[in-house]
């Protein structure tokens, strides 16, 4: 017999209505015949235990690293798109800036750390873009004409494309490790255990 059904036939016995699921403000009662032992928990708990651990997520680095992760991907593909398009006449470079980057997130890391707030806002660039969630769009920019460099109307350096991405894949799998560790200590002080 399930939890609810011992529920319903304690419930008819006694005369007492047993709910499945309790609404808000209604305490769960549990019989003698059910044999688990879960506990329900009312709306306002869980919106209460989710804004805990959102504010909880969202005080440390995590937001942090989130970005980083978010800029090396979009960085990635722009950088795989150039490469790709090295033999293709006319191809203008395109590149997303990590100085830009970088600088608009030590702003937004100086904001948040003067207003006090959790949230880490990036402002708006010409690259990118933070929507009402926080998530970022990449806008690559496209390199000037001014650089063309071959006979076919390219303006791209293979190696250079190369060498950006060496650096943009060590600074993503830095975010990463560090992201790992973030989310294994959290995990620990949820679970109570001393790593």
């Amino acid at each position: 017999m399930t939890c609810a059904a011992a529920a319903v036939s304690a419930s008819r016995r006694s005369g007492r209505t047993a709910h499945a699921r309790p609404a808000e403000g209604i305490e769960t009662v549990w019989y003698a015949g059910c044999s688990s032992r879960r506990r329900w928990t009312t709306p306002s708990r869980q919106r209460s235990e989710t804004m805990f651990l959102r504010r909880l997520v969202n005080s440390g680095n995590i937001p942090l690293c989130e970005r980083v992760l978010a800029f090396t991907h979009a960085r990635h593909q722009v950088l795989t798109e150039n490469v790709a398009n090295a033999d293709t006449p006319g191809y203008r470079t395109k590149r997303l800036d990590a100085a830009t980057f970088q600088r608009a997130l030590r702003r937004a890391i100086s904001d948040r750390g003067r207003s006090g707030s959790a949230a880490l806002v990036l402002p708006d660039t010409r690259q990118f873009r933070s929507d009402r969630g926080g998530r970022l769009t990449f806008t690559p920019v496209t390199e000037p004409t001014e650089n063309l460099l071959f006979h076919d109307g390219t303006n791209m350096r293979i190696e250079r494309q190369m060498a950006a991405m060496a650096e943009n894949a060590m600074a993503h799998q830095v975010t990463v490790e560090l992201l790992k560790g973030a989310y294994d200590a959290l995990n620990s002080a949820v679970r109570g255990r001393v790593s």
